[in-house]
């Protein structure tokens, strides 16, 4: 009797074992369609994957779906797909949905709902999540107004290189919005967006160093210079994180 014991929980662990490996298999095969633009591939076996409660599956197919590739175009579909997978836990669900709920398309708009999968999403640590829900914070309807926790956001993004936030909390510092005004940080902060974005688009840096120069700043010549050298050294040392 034991022995049969355990040749019936071997067989049961090495049926669970191929299970596994099936889906990881299908699931890399998936990906391999979708990286040679085989979207119809792809997202039928995402979608068998899906169905079969793969949360990560589940976040490809609503992807696919808002986006139209490989099948047709169904919000409240890709809705329902996004928030199978953001109740998963899977992170980017939760921010794209977070996404469609915060916007006005197809009629999905519920801001409230948009700030629980922000919220959560920034729980685990998305730069874009908490950019989001800063603007949503700052005084967009159906969400409760609050300043502090909108500058808390931007700072927590643009500490982590976000050249958006950086502008946006540049910005507050220059405004006195949720935080002490602080001329010194404003510029400081204008100065390293710009920094961000010449990596990727000198042309765009270019503006945001005219943008900043063009604000009234009663800072002098000497503190401007030491707010340049500050952002340059904190580009260089998080360049190297």
């Amino acid at each position: 009797m034991l022995l049969l014991v355990l040749q019936i929980f071997s067989a049961n662990v090495a049926l669970a074992g191929t299970s596994a490996g099936e889906t990881d298999q299908t699931f890399t095969e998936a990906q391999a369609a979708y990286d040679r633009r085989d979207y119809a591939t792809a997202f039928t076996k995402w979608r068998e994957l899906g169905e079969r409660g793969n949360a990560q599956a589940q976040y490809h197919v609503g992807h696919m779906i808002f986006r139209a590739e490989g099948t047709n175009y169904d919000i409240r579909e890709a809705r329902q797909w996004l928030e199978r997978a953001a109740k998963g836990g899977i992170e980017l669900a939760q921010v794209e949905l977070a996404d469609l709920l915060a916007s006005r398309q197809g009629g999905q708009h519920d801001a409230p709902l948009a700030v629980f999968w922000y919220e959560a999403a920034v729980k685990q640590g998305n730069v874009k999540a908490m950019r989001e829900l800063a603007g949503l914070y700052s005084g967009k309807p159906g969400v409760p107004e609050n300043q502090k926790r909108a500058t808390a956001l931007y700072k927590a993004a643009a500490e982590r290189g976000d050249s958006k936030a950086q502008t946006m909390l540049g910005l507050r510092y220059g405004a006195g919005e949720g935080i002490r005004r602080d001329e010194y940080k404003a510029y400081l902060w204008q100065t390293i967006s710009a920094l961000t974005i010449a990596k990727t688009d000198p042309k765009e840096s270019e503006a945001a160093i005219v943008i900043r120069d063009w604000l009234p700043w009663t800072l002098s010549k000497r503190q401007k210079q030491a707010a340049e050298r500050e952002a340059r050294t904190w580009i260089e040392k998080n360049a190297a994180k």
